[in-house]
C-alpha cells in the first residue's frame, strides 16, 4: 500500500470540512454528543492505516466489490450499505452507499453517514485489494451540519439504455439538505448522449423533506446517441451472392434491440419468398455500423392444367407457354402425360399465352393470368 500524507483542510462553504488522511493507527466511534468537528476528527483518526497492522478493513467488503462489479457488467438493483469495522476499537459504522465505482483491484466509494441530528458526514473512501481482504485507503470526508429544522435528502440521476433498462454503475446520486415539511423538487442535469425523460421523472421527481424517513427523488435519463445500421436483401443459396437490394437509409440508438418487425412494414419483395427463420432479424445496434440481411428464395410460379376432349384425356399433347406481348417466343414447354396431365414453370406473374396442339386436334389458344398470390395456376384445356 503507498505511503499516505495526512492533510486536514477546513472550508466555510456549508461549514463543510475537508480532510483527506493516509496511515497511522488508532480507532472510536461517533456519539451524537460530540461537535461536528470532533466527530470528523475522531472517526478520520479511527480510519488512519498503516501497512504494517492496518487497522481498519471493510465487513462483506468482497460481496460488495463484487456486487459492484456485476452491476458494472449486468443490471441489478444498487447495492446501498457497507459496514466499515475499527478493529482496534470493534466498532462498525453503517454507511449508505451513493455512488461506486470499480476498476480492476481498485474500488471508488461514495457514503453518506449520520451522527444525530445535527449532521451528517460525506464520506469518499478508496478500497484497494492486498492480502485477500480489501483495504481503506485514501479516505474524503466532508462535514455538513445541519439546522434543527432541517433534512437531508437524496436525488438520484438513473441512467438507462436504449432499450431502458438501467445501466449498472450508471447512477449518480447527489446529497442534499432543506426545510423539514417543505416540498423539495429535482433539478435535471444534462449528460453527454444522454435525454431527460420528464415524463419518466414526473411522479419521483419531487416530495416532501422529513426527518423521520429520507426523501430520496429519482430523475431519469435515456441513451440516445445514434448509429446509421443497413438492411440487405439477398437471394438464399446463390454463389456468388445476389444482393437483391441494399437499404442504407435508418439510423437508432446504439445498444437498442430490433428486429426487422420494428422497422419494416413489409418485407415483401416481387418475385420472392422472405425466409424469416433463415435472416438475421433481430439485432442490437453498434456503433461500429449493423447489418440486417433479408434472405428470399425465386418464387417457382406454375401453369398447370389438364387437356381432354369431351370425355377422352388427351395423352402427349404438346403445350407450350408464350408471353402475351411475345407470343412468337416459347418460355416453357411440356406434353400431357397418360393423365392428361401437364406442368409448365413460369418466371413471375402476368399474363401468359398457352398453345395446346394434338394430333388429329385444332390447336387451342389460351390467355392465361398468373397471378401473385397463387404460384398454382389452373388452365385446363378442352379440345
Amino acid at each position: 500500500m503507498n505511503n499516505k500524507i495526512i492533510k486536514y483542510l477546513f472550508g466555510i462553504i456549508l461549514i463543510s470540512s475537508l480532510l483527506i488522511i493516509g496511515c497511522g493507527s488508532g480507532g472510536q466511534s461517533v456519539v451524537p454528543q460530540e461537535t461536528p468537528d470532533a466527530a470528523v476528527m475522531r472517526i478520520a483518526d479511527s480510519w488512519k492505516v498503516s501497512n504494517s497492522s492496518p487497522q481498519v478493513f471493510v465487513d462483506n467488503s468482497n460481496s460488495f466489490v463484487r456486487q459492484a462489479r456485476a452491476e458494472d457488467e449486468q443490471s441489478g438493483n444498487s447495492y446501498k450499505t457497507i459496514t466499515l469495522y475499527d478493529l482496534a476499537g470493534k466498532e462498525k459504522y453503517e454507511l449508505t452507499v451513493l455512488n461506486h465505482k470499480t476498476t480492476g483491484n481498485e474500488a471508488f466509494v461514495e457514503c453518506s453517514f449520520f451522527y444525530g441530528s445535527d449532521g451528517y458526514l460525506n464520506i469518499f473512501f478508496q478500497l484497494v485489494f492486498e492480502e485477500s481482504k480489501w483495504w481503506l485507503d485514501n479516505v474524503i470526508i466532508t462535514n455538513k451540519e445541519l439546522a434543527a429544522d432541517e433534512s437531508i435528502y437524496y436525488v438520484e440521476h438513473i441512467k438507462l439504455d436504449a432499450n431502458g433498462k438501467e445501466i449498472p454503475g450508471g447512477t449518480e446520486t447527489e446529497t442534499l439538505k432543506g426545510k423539514v415539511d417543505t416540498t423539495a423538487t429535482a433539478v435535471s442535469k444534462e449528460y453527454e448522449n444522454f435525454e431527460y425523460l420528464k415524463d419518466k421523472s414526473s411522479e419521483t421527481s419531487s416530495g416532501t423533506i422529513s426527518k423521520e424517513k429520507i426523501l430520496v427523488l429519482k430523475l431519469y435519463y435515456q441513451y440516445n446517441k445514434k448509429a446509421s445500421y443497413t438492411i440487405k436483401y439477398v437471394e438464399y443459396g446463390s454463389n456468388p451472392e445476389i444482393v437483391l437490394k441494399t437499404d442504407t437509409t435508418h439510423s437508432d440508438v446504439i445498444g437498442k434491440l430490433l428486429t426487422i418487425t420494428d422497422i419494416l412494414e413489409s418485407t415483401d419483395i416481387d418475385d420472392y419468398e422472405f425466409l424469416e427463420d433463415k435472416s438475421k432479424i433481430r439485432l442490437e445496434i453498434e456503433e461500429s455500423g449493423t447489418t440486417f440481411i433479408l434472405y428470399y428464395k425465386k418464387i417457382d410460379y406454375v401453369i398447370t392444367g389438364t387437356i381432354t376432349s369431351g370425355d377422352i384425356i388427351i395423352v402427349g399433347a404438346k403445350v407450350k407457354a408464350f408471353y402475351e406481348n411475345d407470343p412468337n417466343t416459347a418460355i416453357g414447354e411440356a406434353e400431357t402425360d397418360e393423365s392428361g396431365n401437364y406442368s409448365i414453370p413460369v418466371s413471375k406473374p402476368g399474363f401468359y399465352l398457352v398453345v395446346v396442339s394434338a394430333e388429329g386436334y385444332e390447336p387451342q389458344t389460351m390467355k392465361v393470368e398468373v397471378e401473385k398470390s397463387n404460384k398454382n395456376t389452373k388452365a385446363n384445356c378442352k379440345l
